[in-house]
């Protein structure tokens, strides 16, 4: 069976966002980037990790196979059925509580007639990790094809420029024959990948989380070309009687189960405004032996504040859920 469900932020094991090291704090310049690097891991698998230039993106792999480079011309797919989507115009219901920018404007929730805000107050309450994520409702229909792309248009009202957002999949197996949807149930394993985005528009970079990887290990990255500044962060202002600035970001995740002896496997591409920024391939997914196992499907949009200890607010404008090719 596979199915959709929403529910409270990611219970993985794992801290939704993992830990990582601290970015470069604001204004710092970026690093070098490296030569192409291949590890090894201490169980034999084969990892590739390649950073690029500006202009180029690039597919990297995660498993046993060869490197496949990523066309730099690759559009997001079209041939889409629409699965779920709001924009925000009435409240989805994401959230009990409302955003309300004068009496509280660092509490998250439904701003009417606008879009989900995610905020964050260092002098409240804070939070567990460097961010936050919320899951979104299932469609009607809980059975979920192969092929997902999640779109959400995003704004940057409050933040720095090593804030990062985005979207992101995860799959999770359970026991066959067990209720994945009860709240005593365990899963035997999950992957989430994740999208985000710098703030400042240098760098989109997709990640892979497991019961097995310590946090969160980067796949792929690269740069974001015809990124939209956002004014809350690179202190431009916005002109009088002008649109908010927002962002368009997609993520792909086609997942192939696993059949007997052979593992999960999942590609995963992402997208800003229309332009191809990374993509990775998991051969790796989902373990072999896997197969008849109850398959939940999940997406969340997310923050990661980094090591930012300012106040932050971000919109999700709209949000969409396709079936790719269906």
């Amino acid at each position: 069976m596979t199915s959709n469900s929403a529910g409270p932020p990611a219970s993985d094991g794992h801290a939704p966002w993992g830990r990582h090291q601290p970015p470069a704090p604001a204004g710092a310049p970026r690093p070098p980037v490296p030569a192409p690097a291949q590890q090894h891991d201490p169980h034999g698998r084969r990892r590739l990790f390649w950073s690029l230039g500006a202009g180029a993106t690039v597919l990297a792999l995660v498993g046993t196979t060869a490197l496949v480079v990523f066309s730099r011309g690759e559009d997001p797919p079209e041939d889409l059925t629409s699965l779920y989507a709001t924009d925000f115009a009435t409240n989805p219901g994401w959230s009990t509580g409302l955003h309300d920018r004068d009496e509280e404007p660092y509490a998250s929730g439904y701003l009417p007639g606008e879009g989900q805000m995610m905020a964050y107050d260092p002098s409240g309450k804070s939070d567990p990790w460097s961010g936050a994520v919320l899951s979104t409702p299932m469609p009607e229909d809980g059975d979920l094809p192969p092929h997902l792309m999640v779109e959400a248009d995003v704004r940057v009202v409050e933040g720095y420029e090593y804030l990062s957002f985005g979207v992101e999949c995860t799959d999770e197996y359970f026991p066959p024959g067990s209720d994945p949807l009860s709240p005593s149930e365990e899963k035997d394993h999950f992957v989430t990948y994740r999208l985000s985005v710098r703030a400042d528009g240098e760098q989109a970079v997709l990640t892979r989380n497991t019961p097995g990887t310590d946090g969160r290990e980067e796949l792929a990255s690269g740069p974001v070309p015809d990124f939209d500044p956002y004014p809350a962060v690179d202190g431009g202002g916005r002109e009088e009687g002008t649109d908010p600035v927002s962002n368009n970001v997609k993520l792909s995740c086609e997942s192939e189960a696993p059949d007997g002896d052979r593992p999960g496997r999942t590609t995963v591409t992402a997208w800003v405004n229309d332009h191809p920024v990374a993509q990775a391939v998991d051969d790796e997914a989902a373990p072999a032996g896997h197969d008849g196992h109850e398959l939940v499907r999940k997406q969340r949009i997310a923050y990661d504040r980094g090591q930012g200890e300012v106040p932050l607010r971000v919109l999700f404008e709209d949000y969409h859920l396709y079936e790719v090719g269906g």
